[in-house]
């Protein structure tokens, strides 16, 4: 019988690469060590570590692999422990090269696979680390950050709100201004597509594929803020919709005074991980502050914080908040354009008589273009002043067309603009603006609460109470949406689900109010709805109660003469309602009294339309 073949030299060395299980050692190292690359790059930037914590573990990871394979050469596990690896017996070699296929090559192929799972978490974790290296752990100049974008797709990012990682965790209001001053920085990008505040903060606890789908953006920035005496850490991260991964991500450690930086530097980054080349007045835009007093600034973010309430004691603390702001830097232009917005508001929601807070919403508004006229928010707040207060349409429209010249996609002032148009009867184009301001914001309650507002206003009930049932879908207990969707109802004859809709209010709330007494008395209870109306009107002895929404309370049941002395009362206190209560003028339509003070402001009498 004839010998077998000596086997080769290189299959002699890859059997004992099997004998010794070094192709064993290499699978498992390389499927945990991509593990541990994923773990890394997804968990080490919301616990707020720096880059280089990433880059570290990267480095680490490769230099362990040919020392776990020198080891498993050289080393063996017996019963006795550790010892060195003893020699191939005689014939051991020649037997392994002698076994079937099907037996030899599992242990070669898994090592293979394991070791391209190893090589490609590097290459693709450690190259976008390598390539955003260039600051050091206090965070230098940002490098050019690795990205790439769906070519299919413009680019488009929705910015939710920062975590607040601080020690005590009270720092949210700083967190949520941060991300909110980054999202304004990205907006002034030609090019690229950014989602609004309002539907971005909305989705802050939605996975990244829901964000993308629900706003249609193709990248997702999110973050975390730790703010501890004079020192803060934002840590922040690009992420690709299509795919889940990282586009790009840093961490930046700074003195607290280095925070406007830090915020042009992350809109900077943003801008190159898309692909978008800055132009030089949107470069000069990034860089443009409000503010260097650091001090200032973090009154402002908590002034708008409060304000984003909407509540009477939010405005409150929103406004000491901005005029702290002011007193730290009398030339701070955005803190006077807050406190005009907050003063405003305080008459918009009825919290306060327009007379002892509008002229100060308009003396603020002046300060603030006064130190900045291409300040978008400065116009705005202007144009609300002499759209409720001052009653000049025109000028209004101007400071409208201003504020959104300054700002084109600022979704709030599209909402406020096509208000204006409502009431000066110029619907067609009151339907483009507000419809472009819920593309912008989709997710904005108020601008879907005014949509369905304008289709009440034009006697569109069914309209109007599709749209607030959407809007009640995304924020269940949006008041302005039940109150309206109530009234709707009332409209449509529908009295009892009218009355189902005031039940998630609380107190004795105007919309509550108004919603139930037409609801009552249109399924006979007159003398309860008699009662709620006395109710109320003991009520606005010692809290204000705008006339306009009394005088409508007694036109639900036919007390026209009150209802003329109340409209009377509005008129003379310059009450915001009179502009702004589209409901109202369906309400009033019939009523010779709202004609008249219609024509007195100079606008279109709803008589002369239905």
């Amino acid at each position: 019988m004839a010998d077998s073949p000596r086997p080769r030299c290189y299959q002699t060395f890859l059997a004992d690469l099997k004998r010794r299980r070094v192709f064993k050692i290499a699978a498992a190292y390389g499927a945990t060590g991509f593990v541990a690359l994923e773990v890394a790059d997804i968990i080490f930037p919301r616990l707020g570590l720096p880059d280089w914590s990433i880059t570290l573990v990267v480095a680490l990871i490769l230099i362990g692999f040919p020392v776990a394979l020198i080891l498993a050469w050289a080393l063996e596990l017996t019963p006795e422990g550790v010892q060195r690896a003893a020699s191939a017996r005689s014939g051991e070699l020649e037997a392994i090269v002698a076994q079937p296929r099907r037996s030899r090559w599992p242990a070669g192929l898994l090592a293979l696979a394991g070791t391209a799972l190893l090589l490609a978490g590097i290459i693709f974790i450690g190259g976008r680390q390598l390539a955003g290296w260039g600051a050091d752990a206090n965070g230098g100049p940002a490098a050019e950050p690795a990205a790439d974008v769906a070519a299919t797709a413009g680019p488009s990012v929705a910015v939710r709100p920062f975590a607040d990682m601080s020690p005590d965790a009270d720092q949210a209001y700083f967190a949520d201004g941060v991300a909110e001053e980054i999202l304004n920085s990205l907006a002034r990008i030609e090019g690229l597509g950014v989602a609004a505040r309002t539907s971005s903060f909305k989705l802050r606890d939605e996975d990244v594929a829901t964000v993308g789908a629900r706003l249609g953006v193709s990248s997702v920035l999110e973050g975390s803020v730790r703010k501890q005496e004079n020192r803060v850490r934002v840590t922040v991260q690009l992420i690709n919709v299509a795919d889940g991964f990282h586009l790009w991500s840093r961490t930046f450690e700074r003195e607290l005074t280095d925070i406007f930086a830090v915020q042009d530097e992350i809109a900077r980054a943003i801008a190159r991980a898309l692909r978008i080349e800055l132009t030089g007045a949107e470069a000069a835009a990034l860089a443009k502050r409000g503010t260097e007093n650091i001090d200032a600034y973090n009154a402002y973010l908590l002034g708008r914080y409060y304000w984003n309430r909407r509540t009477r004691e939010g405005l409150s603390s929103a406004k000491a908040a901005f005029e702290e702001a002011i007193e730290r830097d009398p030339d701070y232009a955005l803190a006077y354009a807050g406190l005009a917005d907050a003063y405003s508001i305080m008459a918009g929601y009825t919290y306060e008589p327009p007379q002892s807070v509008m002229p100060r919403a308009r003396a603020a508004a002046l300060a603030a273009l006064e130190r900045d006229d291409d300040l978008a928010a400065g116009h705005l707040s202007l144009a609300f002043v002499q759209q409720t207060y001052d009653w000049d349409w025109e000028a209004a429209e101007r400071s409208y067309r201003r504020a959104l010249e300054l700002d084109p996609n600022n979704a709030f002032a599209h909402y406020w603009h096509s208000i204006l148009l409502n009431v000066m009867g110029r619907h067609a184009e009151a339907e483009v603006e507000i419809l472009r301001g819920r593309e912008l914001d989709p997710l904005a309650p108020q601008i879907g609460n005014g949509i369905g507002q304008h289709y009440m206003g034009l006697g569109e009930f069914a309209r109007a109470a599709e749209i607030l049932e959407e809007v009640l879908e995304v924020d269940p207990d949006f008041p302005g949406a039940l109150a309206n969707l109530g009234s709707t109802r009332v409209a449509q004859g529908r009295y009892e689900e009218a009355l189902r809709a005031t039940e998630r209010y609380g107190g004795l709330r105007w919309g509550h109010v108004r919603v139930r007494v037409e609801a009552l008395w249109g399924l006979g209870r007159h003398a309860e709805a008699l009662a709620l109306i006395a109710e109320a009107r003991a009520e606005a002895d010692t809290l204000y109660w705008d006339p306009v929404m009394l005088a409508g309370l007694y036109a639900t049941v036919g007390d026209t003469a009150e209802v003329a002395k109340l409209l009377e009362r509005a008129y003379a206190e310059k009450s915001a309602t009179l502009a702004l209560g589209l409901w109202y003028r369906w309400v009033f339509r019939h009523h010779p009294t709202y004609n008249q003070l219609m024509r007195r402001m100079g606008l279109a009498a709803p008589a002369d339309k239905f």
